[in-house]
């Protein structure tokens, strides 16, 4: 059985300025309180909380308890951090979308801008972009600025507001 927006309001109360979950109930397990802030948070910085056995990132969780239904896509922070479960820091995106707000790779094939690597073959600077798991050629350059203008351009026709 699905988690409905009922069986969440009636477990947890959820302050859409901090982005905390708290327990309405006192459940199994010490941490289960009335009042106790709820879930724990993972390596990669997530929180999420085990409800009737299954474990839910609070982002999502987020989404069911404000608008009554799950994201149809994942859900992004607007500020990049994921800790950060404010009703205002979220949006749902795609794993492209997400991926078009990360920071450069630091290897010595890229170049410290985003979206561009050096060709030693051809002595240029090229310019890619991963849109929905297929890599867009854009072509190569006498600079890494103008290859990252290229990347730019590109980014903001296919990922919009995710652009960065």
């Amino acid at each position: 059985m699905a988690l409905s927006q009922a069986r969440l309001k009636s477990l947890l109360d959820y302050d859409q300025n901090t982005g905390q979950f708290v327990w309405r109930k006192n459940g199994r397990g010490r941490f289960k309180r009335i009042g106790a802030i709820a879930g724990t948070i993972r390596k990669d910085g997530h929180h999420q909380i085990c409800i009737d056995g299954i474990l839910y990132a609070t982002g999502p969780l987020a989404f069911m308890w404000m608008i009554g239904r799950w994201p149809e896509h994942l859900v992004a922070h607007i500020n990049g951090n994921q800790s950060d479960d404010a009703w205002h820091n979220l949006r749902e995106a795609t794993q492209s979308q997400i991926g078009a707000g990360e920071r450069t790779r630091k290897s010595k094939r890229y170049s410290s801008l985003k979206g561009v690597t050096y060709d030693k073959q051809h002595d240029k600077y090229q310019a890619m972009i991963k849109v929905d798991y297929k890599a867009i050629w854009l072509g190569r350059f006498d600079t890494a600025e103008e290859a990252h203008a290229a990347y730019c351009m590109a980014a903001h026709k296919y990922f919009g507001e995710f652009a960065s």
